[in-house]
């Protein structure tokens, strides 16, 4: 079935993209990748590599003209006018302005506030409230079992065309797929092991199969990095997916990210909190000199490591994660000391001066495994990281204020009704397209969000399923 894979394998590789035009026109390649992710529409390649100037407006966000604290609290109309950011917080009944609102709102994960929390006394019900909406809004972000199948299929086609041309070869899932940590609109990343010869050659052969079967919509060779990798967007799931070679290291540290996921319950709601937050600012991203998925993971293992809760066991059981949430923000926009203090995750983890190292990054994140490299070399503007964050411990502190002023009026006037407010989309925004196309219901039956989630799993079915309809591609693709 497969001898007609390799019949283009030496000619022209018209992706290769080591000149120097040509990589800068990557980056653009690149934008629009993530831009057809986010809109579900097939970009045209045709036009991707000759586009020299591409304005993507997801990422209007990250022009160096509109500040971060600009973004946070304006938004961009169809005409590319900045508007004021709304933010549904707050519906009462009878309100007819707050009509569309109340409306929105109810389509997304917030859930109202529950009798029993303003009619309680002597608690504090704000951060029982943004807890309540942090496990509404994670389990929202669950990967469907019609997300989970696209995904395992992309999986089986990478599979079929890796076993073609390197018998022996094991095609190995992580990240944030594997470790359940994936946003629905997250990469899939792949490592392909036990591949022979040049890593560079390997890639281009990979990528000419995957032009031939019109299995991409788009498609792009990053062969000068440090890691050789392709990147392209799958034409069946449209999802973003990076493909590496022989890169055993990222699988050791996908099986530390799980173990830690295993000792920490609190871990992975957070830290799926934290990466939409950053996601949807731009920062996440750490060839634009954000923070990268693993740095992420790092800084809320070093805080969880740090928290008290992490070494009392009453603090424990009265932390919710909406105290976790509200001293995260705190800690990293607001109180800690960037120039004098380094972050140490081995064993326990701790604090250390960093005035003794030579690193002049803004954030000094040693990575917990060897070679302990500092993660936030590469993070530029973790200055603007920084400063989100303090801008959404602001809103929060905001928030909370006009929070127990409800809950005041609400024990006061003994409303029959609960009011919906939502406290955390004073700092996730509503308008983001994730929140578009995906309004959809919980699922009852689905695991705890702190749960450890088991590893992908590609079944001999799928694969069979897949090889079949690769065959008749196969002759149609001969018929032409």
């Amino acid at each position: 079935m497969f001898d007609t894979l390799k019949i283009k394998l030496d000619g022209p590789d018209a992706y290769l993209l080591e000149e120097e035009e040509k990589v800068k026109r990557s980056v653009v390649l690149n934008n629009m990748l993530r831009s057809a992710i986010q809109s579900r529409n097939k970009p045209d390649t045709s036009k991707m590599v000759e586009t020299s100037e591409f304005i993507n407006i997801s990422s209007l966000k990250r022009k160096r003209n509109i500040s971060n604290e600009q973004f946070l609290r304006s938004k961009l109309n169809s005409n590319g006018e900045r508007l004021e950011s709304r933010k549904y917080n707050f519906f009462g009944a009878g309100n007819e302005n707050d009509a569309q609102g109340l409306d929105k709102i109810m389509k997304l994960p917030w859930e109202k506030i529950p009798r029993y929390l303003y009619m309680s006394s002597g608690v504090d019900l704000f951060f029982i409230h943004l807890n309540n909406e942090i496990v509404q809004l994670v389990k929202w972000l669950e990967l469907t079992n019609s997300e989970h199948m696209l995904r395992t299929r992309a999986l089986a086609r990478i599979t079929l065309i890796s076993h073609s041309l390197w018998p022996g070869s094991k095609v190995q899932p992580f990240g944030s797929y594997y470790t359940g940590l994936s946003l629905p609109t997250g990469d899939l990343d792949v490592c392909i092991l036990n591949v022979p010869g040049d890593p560079k050659r390997r890639l281009r052969e990979f990528a000419s199969i995957l032009k031939e079967w019109r299995l991409c919509t788009g498609i792009e060779l990053i062969l000068t990095a440090k890691v050789p990798i392709i990147k392209y967007v799958d034409s069946e799931a449209c999802i973003s997916v990076d493909i590496s070679l022989n890169q055993e290291s990222s699988i050791d540290t996908t099986k530390h990210i799980s173990e830690c996921l295993k000792k920490f319950s609190t871990l992975r709601p957070l830290l799926i909190v934290i990466k939409l937050f950053l996601r949807q600012r731009g920062l996440d991203e750490t060839y634009l000199g954000g923070l990268g998925s693993y740095s992420q993971f790092c800084l809320v293992l070093s805080f969880l490591q740090q928290h008290s809760s992490s070494y009392s066991h009453i603090l424990y059981k009265s932390t919710t994660l909406g105290h976790l949430l509200f001293d995260f923000l705190e800690l990293f926009g607001i109180v800690f000391n960037y120039s004098s203090t380094g972050i140490r995750l081995k064993g326990k983890g701790e604090y250390f001066n960093r005035l003794t190292t030579k690193s002049d990054s803004t954030l000094f994140l040693e990575s917990p495994l060897p070679p302990h490299n500092d993660l936030g070399r590469g993070a530029f503007k973790y200055n603007d990281v920084r400063e989100s964050f303090r801008l959404a411990f602001l809103d929060l502190v905001e928030s909370r204020g006009r929070f127990n002023k409800i809950c005041s009026s609400l024990e006061e006037t003994k409303f029959k009704s609960p009011e919906y407010y939502s406290i955390i989309s004073s700092i996730i925004c509503t308008d983001y397209e994730l929140f578009q196309c995906r309004a959809r219901t919980v699922d009852k039956t689905q695991l705890s969000i702190s749960a450890y989630r088991k590893p992908p799993y590609i079944s001999n079915e799928i694969i069979k399923k897949v090889k079949l309809e690769m065959e008749k591609l196969d002759i149609n693709v001969n018929a032409t």
